[in-house]
């Protein structure tokens, strides 16, 4: 008897425990924990005030760029627009959106910056204003490497779609539009989409290409364009309308600091 009623008070005490686990709180994961690939690229325009583009590649060169690195953000590429001579256009990757703003904030509060601003703004300011994307690498681009060549004439180019159209555009390029422009010389950088915060995500698309020379990039376009692969790609992909509304393209020659050259 007494055993028995050992086992029933054991059964109790089992059961109890089991009903007291039930009403836990299940376990939180962080978002670092989960995510898989968090990092993100900013895209940065800089338009110079008037005559002050070279001391605005000045300071870069001689301090912005080391301070950057100093505080976590990997310098990626450098540029000016060959077509005006007031812009600068640079490429940084963070590790995630928080290691963005982490990393800026450090950097604006830094003696060294300050100290640099303020000498290289000593006889007027240096940027009349500043246009900044945050980007997310596509699951089709290339990874980004910085090889030394020869090549050194990059392109621009944005992507405004029709509503709806961006994924098919996405595919295109990377079923097909990709390996026309390496088939045709004209080599894939990297590839990506707005990061969803930034006004646009659903309809933009930004990527870079590298040309053999400035001559050739008027060239490259134009046997792109008639070259029977290609004709055969967009008249599939757009026998349903147009995919693409408008585009914007800039050619850019990098710094002579550039990770990318």
């Amino acid at each position: 008897m007494d055993k028995i009623l050992l086992f029933l008070a054991i059964c109790v005490s089992i059961c109890v425990a089991c009903k007291s686990d039930s009403k836990a709180e299940p376990i939180e994961h962080s978002e670092e924990s989960v995510a898989v690939d968090s990092s993100i690229y900013e895209l940065r325009t800089y338009y110079a005030a008037e005559g002050r583009l070279d001391d605005l590649v000045s300071r870069f060169r001689d301090h912005t760029v080391d301070l950057f690195n100093k505080h976590g953000m990997e310098n990626v590429g450098y540029w000016t627009n060959t077509s005006v001579n007031n812009e600068l256009i640079y490429l940084l990757k963070h590790k995630s959106i928080t290691a963005k703003d982490q990393s800026w904030s450090a950097f604006v509060n830094d003696p060294a910056w300050i100290e640099a601003r303020d000498a290289s703004e000593a006889n007027g300011k240096l940027i009349d204003s500043i246009h900044s994307q945050l980007l997310v690498l596509t699951d089709y681009s290339n990874e980004l490497t910085y090889p030394v060549l020869t090549e050194n004439v990059f392109e621009l180019r944005t992507y405004y779609t029709h509503e709806g159209k961006l994924e098919k555009l996405h595919d295109r390029f990377a079923k097909h539009t990709m390996g026309i422009f390496d088939r045709l010389d004209m080599k894939n950088v990297g590839y990506w989409h707005l990061h969803p915060s930034e006004a646009g995500a659903d309809h933009t698309m930004v990527y870079i290409i590298r040309h053999s020379s400035a001559d050739q990039v008027k060239a490259n376009w134009a046997t792109f364009i008639e070259d029977p692969e290609w004709k055969k790609v967009y008249a599939e992909y757009t026998a349903d309308g147009k995919l693409v509304e408008s585009i914007d393209s800039k050619v850019l020659a990098p710094t002579d600091f550039s990770a990318i050259q």
